[in-house]
C-alpha cells in the first residue's frame, strides 16, 4: 500500500475554506491546523496564492523547493522578454515528524475533531496524546459539534 505523505495546514479565518483540487474534488480547510495529503496540496495551492501571501494560510513546518519549468528570455541587449516560469512544491510534516514543543503547539492549534481523533489513535508520544485528548474535550465541550447545537 502506498504510503501518502501528510502535512499540516493551518487556516487562519473563521469560517471553512473550500479549495478546488482539479478532477479529484476539494479540499476543506477547517479553522485552525488541518491535515492535507501533500501531492493535492500542491496540485491545488497555485490558486490560493493570496492567503498565503496574506497569511491566511500557512503552511506549518515545510520546506519549500522552487524549480524552472522554463527558462527567461531574453532579447537583443540582455532585455528580459519574458521571465522564468518557476513552480513551487513544498514537502511538509505530519504531527509524528513534529519535536514535542512543535507537535504540541500544533495540536492546540487544531479543531477538527476528525483530525485530533485520527492523530490519538495513531501517535504514540505519551505527552502529545495528553494534549491530543486534552484539545479533543475543549473543541467537544466549547466547538459546533456538540449534540445540543446540531439539534437547534
Amino acid at each position: 500500500m502506498e504510503r501518502k505523505e501528510i502535512m499540516i495546514i493551518n487556516w487562519t479565518e473563521s469560517r471553512l475554506k473550500v479549495v478546488p483540487v482539479k478532477g479529484k474534488g476539494n479540499i476543506i480547510l477547517q479553522p485552525g491546523n488541518n491535515e492535507v495529503d501533500e501531492s493535492l496540496w500542491n496540485e491545488c495551492r497555485g490558486i490560493l496564492t493570496r492567503d498565503i501571501k496574506a497569511g491566511r494560510v500557512k503552511e506549518v513546518h515545510v520546506k519549500k523547493e522552487e524549480k524552472i519549468i522554463e527558462p527567461e528570455k531574453k532579447g537583443p541587449g540582455g532585455k528580459i522578454l519574458k521571465p522564468a516560469e518557476k513552480v513551487t512544491t513544498v514537502k511538509g510534516k505530519g504531527l509524528k515528524d513534529l519535536s514535542l514543543e512543535e507537535a504540541e503547539a500544533v495540536v492546540n492549534e487544531t479543531f477538527a475533531l476528525d483530525t485530533l481523533k485520527k492523530w490519538k489513535k495513531t501517535e504514540s508520544r505519551d505527552s502529545i496524546r495528553t494534549a491530543i485528548m486534552n484539545q479533543i474535550e475543549t473543541v467537544e465541550k466549547f466547538g459546533e459539534n456538540k449534540k445540543e447545537d446540531k439539534d437547534k
